[in-house]
């Protein structure tokens, strides 16, 4: 990865809470372990989230910008747990970020018209995040390493 990005913002959209979360926080292998995910979130498909059995994640990516959720299922009926964003540049960020606050069902703290500077990622705690709560024990770190496995496939 180019060392140009040092440094993501990661906003909890829920609480406000932001944390300036660097490269070196997030190792490699996790980074790594997330590319063949990304891949395939990328093209569309709806994948397990490795080492978490019953919960899938997908995406949807425009230029820089990514959202992704985590559900748990029964998959016939799948229950969203957290939704996360990342922008990388600052062009698409706005639209984003106003996606993330627009499409919400769950209260948030932050301003839909005061995005942060880029580059960010943005955690919505979705209704489901409440019913399986031991989940948000490793989302945070789960949407932490999907950014920057994000950075990474962007910069690579």
């Amino acid at each position: 990865m180019s060392g140009l990005t040092r440094y993501i913002w990661h906003v909890t959209l829920n609480t406000g809470h932001v944390a300036k979360q660097r490269r070196e926080d997030v190792g490699e292998a996790a980074v790594a372990g997330l590319s063949d995910l990304l891949d395939g979130i990328l093209q569309g498909a709806r994948l397990p989230v490795p080492g978490c059995d019953g919960y899938l994640v997908n995406a949807s990516h425009a230029g820089h910008g990514l959202i992704a959720t985590v559900w748990r299922g029964p998959w016939t009926n799948p229950v969203p747990i957290l939704t996360t964003a990342t922008a990388l540049k600052s062009r698409s960020a706005p639209e984003l970020w106003h996606l993330m606050h627009d499409q919400s069902t769950v209260p948030l703290m932050t301003d839909r018209e005061t995005p942060p500077r880029t580059p960010w990622q943005a955690d919505r705690i979705e209704v489901g995040g409440m019913m399986y709560a031991d989940a948000l024990t490793w989302t945070g770190d789960f949407s932490r390493s999907l950014a920057w496995s994000r950075a990474a496939y962007r910069n690579g």
